[in-house]
Formats: structure tokens, sequence, C-alpha cells
């Protein structure tokens, strides 16, 4: 498995267009879904890309990460604590006509509703309702579309 992922990651990496690199998740089935119309710019790849869908007409600046799991549980395993802590992982969905900015974080078990907007920046923590701006640490309500 990790042979099959270094050579996605450093092929997609290669990708200049951003089109091109929607075009390659939705090819090789990197995620579970990527509609069409998909500008992908960020270029690393989730760990756990198939809990990742992507609706019609998506732009995805550069930097953005989709955070599918948690890492805390690693820490709490190693230390001496009768029951194992188990990682917390959800599916991310982004809706049609959508814009996510550069530097944003998405974390697991989100929505983003349709014709949304996510600010630079922004840590995305809970679902997005249709037709809203959103920005901040940890993301709030600026407008709507």
């Amino acid at each position: 498995m990790r042979g099959k992922r270094l050579k996605n990651q450093i092929h997609f990496f290669l990708i200049n267009s951003p089109y091109k690199r929607a075009d390659y998740l939705r090819k090789n089935r990197v995620f579970a879904h990527v509609g069409d119309k998909v500008s992908y710019q960020p270029r690393k790849l989730p760990l756990y890309g198939q809990l990742i869908s992507i609706g019609n007409n998506v732009v995805i600046a550069s930097n953005v990460t989709f955070c599918t799991h948690d890492g805390l549980h690693s820490v709490f395993n190693r230390m001496s604590i009768k029951e194992p802590v188990p990682e917390k992982m959800g599916c991310i969905k982004v809706g049609n006509n959508c814009f996510i900015g550069a530097n944003s974080t998405i974390m697991y078990d989100v929505e983003i509703g349709d014709d949304s907007v996510i600010a630079a920046g922004a840590v995305v923590t809970k679902d997005i309702p249709q037709g809203e701006i959103w920005g901040g640490m940890s993301s709030k309500i600026f407008g709507k579309n």
C-alpha cells in the first residue's frame, strides 16, 4: 500500500494544471467523488481520500488541507491508559459551485453546502449551510450569497 500511495503522490505532485489534477483524482478514484469542472490546486493527497466527495464547478485553492482523521489517538495510546483510544475519522463533502480559499483546513465530518465560499486560512470544523460565506479560526459566517 505504501508504494502505491507514494507513486500516486509523486505523480500527482508533478501535474501542473489544477484541472488535470482533478481529472487525475477522478480517473484514479483517489476520492469517493470528483465532479465536473473542478479545479484542485493543492499538491498533497489526503491519507483517506475515499472519505472525500467534491461536487461540480468547485475551485479549491493552494495548500487546502482535507483532514479526514485526527492523530490524537496515537498520543493517548502511547500513554498508560487501560483502554485504547480509537482513531476518529469521518467524511468531508463539498457541494456544487463552491470556492475554498488558500491555506484552509477542512476537518472530518464536515459538509459544505452548495454555492458556499470558505475564506483563505479558515479552519472549518462544522457544517456550512448552502450559500454562505465563512472564514476564520474556527470559522464563522461572514455573509450569504
